[in-house]
């Protein structure tokens, strides 16, 4: 069995600020208190030890083989401490366990990789766990409770609580040969006419509708090949299969040679968002919502 310690932790960062500077003066600087306070702790502590661990001189101190030895083993000693009291503080707070994150699949192209990332570091007492998948899917996993926090396509149904993290702008992608591969923009009328390859309605049911009312309005697109991955959608247009619409970073980073992209004569822009169960008010999600807030 453990016996009670003697050792006083605040009595040991004392005696390791003075083993560092081996100078009263000097070491109670550092620790903000007087010269006199000092020596009364560090006396105290060798008493509680039952064992001297300074030499004390004209011209200074020195550390007795106690010393030296109480002195090795404070470093790891104290950071222990330290830890144990840093995990203490994030258990009072909430900042503790899992945090379970779905990723957008263009997660990484618009920066939200960076910003699960960085929260992570300033709660080192936190484990992340990930997942990768459409907006529909994230939806489900976090209706399931098998996710905390979901990034999804905007917009929602208004009954779910969001915060928009970042906006982009969505570009035209047309075969290389195309009639219109030349023109500096595209119209929303330009598309109406042409055979569309876009993504089943069920990945992302807002973001779907929003692009679908925003360039066909009350007409439907010419839907001629459905793909639920971008680097197929963009492989059926640079076939010559049809046209298709496309956020601009995941497309300008997927284009193969034989695709051109467009901007769209009048810019439309989509946000990237989080969500988050209505009824979890746990400290950690707040945080995060909060941390998304000011990334945005």
């Amino acid at each position: 069995m453990v016996g009670q310690p003697r050792l006083n932790l605040k009595r040991l960062w004392y005696f390791k600020t003075l083993a560092d500077e081996l100078h009263f003066h000097r070491a109670a600087e550092r620790l903000n208190m007087t010269q006199p306070g000092l020596s009364q702790q560090i006396s105290v502590l060798e008493k509680e030890l039952g064992i001297r661990l300074l030499e004390r001189g004209s011209n200074g101190v020195s550390l007795t083989e106690a010393g030296r030895a109480l002195k090795d083993g404070a470093d790891d000693l104290l950071a222990g401490a330290d830890r144990l009291d840093q995990r203490m503080a994030a258990l009072a707070t909430g900042l503790e366990g899992a945090l379970r994150v779905a990723y957008t699949r263009s997660a990484g192209d618009v920066g939200i990789s960076d910003l699960v990332f960085n929260f992570r570091n300033e709660h080192p007492n936190l484990r992340l766990e990930t997942s990768t998948g459409w907006t529909g899917r994230n939806l489900e996993l976090l209706d399931q409770g098998e996710v905390d926090v979901a990034f999804v396509r905007l917009p929602l149904d208004e009954r779910r609580p969001s915060v928009t993290v970042t906006e982009e702008e969505l570009l035209v992608a047309l075969p290389s040969g195309h009639p219109l591969a030349s023109a500096s923009s595209i119209c929303s009328e330009d598309l109406r006419r042409e055979p569309i390859v876009f993504w089943p309605r069920h990945q992302g049911p807002g973001f779907y509708d929003r692009v679908i009312e925003a360039i066909w309005g009350s007409s439907s697109p010419k839907i001629v090949m459905e793909e639920s991955e971008a680097e197929q959608i963009l492989e059926a247009v640079s076939r010559g299969v049809g046209c298709s619409v496309l956020d601009a970073r995941r497309a300008m980073k997927l284009c193969p040679p034989a695709v051109t992209l467009k901007p769209l004569r009048k810019a439309l822009k989509i946000g990237v968002g989080l969500t988050w169960a209505t009824d979890d008010d746990r400290p950690v999600v707040k945080e995060f919502v909060e941390a998304c807030r000011a990334h945005a």
